[in-house]
């Protein structure tokens, strides 16, 4: 294995690490808003973290779905374009 297929494994590992990590803060804010209403400090972290997921998932070329149901996974990468998140890869995450 060359060592730019190594490098793209590299980044793509951490790639998954960082959306692990924010599907779980989005779990948390999920749940939170599904009990009750967020604060403004809220709103803008959930903001950013699905903006963030977005900017990995484009770096890995898919696009990210976001279930909101805090009975499910919050996040999936699927195709590009596609909403369909039965057609995408779920983010396990640790409680």
């Amino acid at each position: 294995m060359d060592n730019k297929k190594i490098e793209q494994l590299r980044l793509d590992y951490f790639a998954l690490r960082n959306l692990e990590k924010i599907a779980k803060s989005l779990h948390h804010l999920y749940e939170t808003a599904c009990n009750q209403e967020l604060t403004k400090n809220q709103e803008t972290r959930q903001r950013n973290l699905e903006l963030k997921a977005c900017h990995i998932a484009r770096g890995l070329r898919l696009g990210v779905y976001f279930q909101c149901d805090p009975r499910g996974m919050p996040l999936y990468l699927v195709p590009n374009g596609e909403q369909d998140y039965t057609r995408g890869i779920m983010i396990h995450f640790r409680k």
